[in-house]
């Protein structure tokens, strides 16, 4: 029966992934309002297919599944049973994704005061995914490069702690870890802001 929880609860997390990367387009920015009508083109240029990916929302998926995989490994250990007094999920699970959240919600909270503008521009069309979340529109960006290094990081050293250490309840960082995680994300929406992107 744990076994078959353990197989269920992971299939499920991939499965949802997946669908949040090619089929909902979850991890995308919003699509920008169209430019101002010109006058037609012989020779039209194809479509934009879909939208570039979203730094934060990519940040806050990444978080999200490192969390996700984090508690199926430890309900695992646990024979998915929690006993009274039993915690799985620690603070600075809680604080990182609530890290990601703020982010998300700033992030897009400056690109709906930024409308405005982008009804002056072409809409951008999606080039990689990795060009899409490190660059903006003057190249590769320094905050947005600092985010992605120290989100992979402590995601990893996050996901090994929950694998190879013997208690049964996700790691808590040092509180100069999560300053820096905030520090990075907040880095970035300033940056954006100003109008870094």
């Amino acid at each position: 029966m744990n076994t078959f929880l353990t197989i269920l609860a992971t299939a499920t997390g991939v499965v949802l992934l997946i669908l949040s990367i090619f089929k909902w387009n979850i991890l995308r920015d919003d699509p920008a309002p169209s430019p101002t009508p010109e006058p037609p083109n012989p020779n039209p240029e194809p479509p934009n297919q879909k939208p570039p990916f979203s730094l934060s929302r990519v940040q806050m998926m990444w978080w999200l599944a490192i969390i996700y995989a984090s508690f199926v490994i430890i309900m695992s250990k646990l024979g998915w049973r929690i006993d009274e007094g039993t915690i799985v999920f620690s603070n600075t699970a809680l604080i990182i994704l609530g890290i990601g959240t703020g982010t998300t919600a700033m992030s897009q909270a400056v690109d709906s005061a930024q409308k405005g503008k982008a009804l002056k521009l072409k809409p951008e069309a999606s080039k990689s995914l990795f060009s899409d979340v490190a660059s903006n529109s003057n190249g590769l960006a320094i905050t947005r490069l600092q985010q992605i290094l120290f989100s992979l990081v402590f995601g990893i050293i996050f996901l090994a702690e929950c694998i190879l250490r013997a208690k049964n309840i996700m790691p808590d960082f040092d509180d100069s870890w999560l300053a820096l995680i905030g520090i990075s994300a907040g880095g970035y929406v300033v940056s954006k802001g100003a109008g870094g992107l």
